[in-house]
Formats: structure tokens, sequence, C-alpha cells
């Protein structure tokens, strides 16, 4: 089954330089719907967490008794929607640099932008809850026109998971705990409104 859009825990590390950087997308994630409050309200929103890799700013990591040098990655968290006011809509307008037309917006696979260079705009937050300083994404934009991104390629394994998948032993368990949050493997059903829910942007930190 494809992941289809319409219209209808932190720790010490390093947060990622702030500023415009190359990206490439190399997993999307199905957190299946998550209930959270919102402004005193109880919400219930299927969401996606999308991760980029930035080629740019590297780290060292301990893999199969060795050390191997990556690029450090970034996500960030979105409402499965395509409603003109949702904040995946917009980024997606940035990164391809046009609005979508009446047929992507009854359906648009998400599987198409894997492995998809762009620019992001990073900025950098304080969390409410810790006190420390995150990196956020604040826009996403077109890859450069001189054409010196069109053979970029992720480093990391390429990922499409589905909330109806088994979870992979290779995903991160901070995602692995949002995934088991959600009501589809909590066994219950998704009730979601059928009317427009503002989108929720957690202010806290995101443990890459």
């Amino acid at each position: 089954m494809a992941l289809i859009a319409k219209d209808s825990g932190g720790g010490d590390y390093k947060p990622v330089e702030a500023g415009l950087h190359r990206a490439i997308c190399y997993a999307i994630y199905d957190l299946g719907h998550q209930v959270f409050e919102f402004q005193g309200e109880t919400k219930v929103l299927h969401k996606i967490l999308v991760n980029w890799e930035l080629p740019d700013e590297r780290i060292d990591v301990e893999k199969d008794d060795e050390t191997v040098n990556l690029p450090r990655a970034i996500s960030k968290e979105y409402t499965l929607s395509l409603h003109e006011k949702s904040n995946l809509r917009a980024d997606l307008i940035g990164w391809r640099g046009r609005e979508f037309t009446h047929e992507e917006l009854e359906g648009f696979n998400l599987e198409a932008i894997i492995g998809k260079p762009c620019q992001l705009n990073v900025v950098h937050g304080v969390s409410k809850k810790s006190g420390n300083t995150y990196a956020k994404i604040v826009a996403v934009l077109k890859a450069p026109k001189d054409g010196s991104m069109k053979d970029m390629k992720a480093e990391n394994p390429l990922v499409m998971y589905e909330i109806d998948d088994a979870i992979p032993d290779t995903i991160p368990q901070w995602i692995v705990d949002k995934i088991n949050n959600s009501n589809e493997k909590k066994g219950l059903p998704p009730d979601v409104p059928e009317y427009n829910i503002p989108e929720y942007d957690p202010d806290d930190d995101i443990p890459f």
C-alpha cells in the first residue's frame, strides 16, 4: 500500500548548524494516527516523519564494531495532508518549486521524494522542556539551478515505512516509540475528524 497524502527524546548532542544546507531525503516513516493535546483539546492526526541526510555535515558512528563516517541527519514531523494550510503541502511546493495540480491533490505518492535532493533552511530553537538548543527546519527549497546536486545519492539506505508493516530493527528506537504510540499499533480505530485541524509543531528536542 502506497503512502498517499491528500487534500482532505533528547540528550547531550550538538545540533545541526543553522543556515542553508544541501540535503537528500532518505527515509519517510508513517507514524500512524497520534493523539495529543492542542490548545486544551484532544486531537487525533495521521502523522509522518521525513528524514534528510546532510552530506556537508559529518559524524563518526559505531557500526558493526567499526567507526564509519556518515552524513548527519535531520527530520521534520508532518500531518499527512495536502490541505492548503498544511505544512507538508507548503514544504513540498517549496521543494518542487511549483504548486500542486488538481490531479496531484487527489493523491500524491510520497515515495516520489525518497532519494531526491533539496535545500533545507535550518534555525536553532530552545526547548521549553529541557532548555537544550535544537535544530529546526523552517523551509524546504529546490536544489540549485546550476545542477550541482543533480547526481547526489543518499549514503544511508532508503526507507519507506508504512504503519501496517512490521517494524524493522534498523529504525531508531525513538521513532519506534512514536510508531508504537499510534492508534494502529495499539489496536485502536484511527478516529480522525473529517474537518481541518491546526497542525501541531511540538517544541521539543530532535535526538539526531
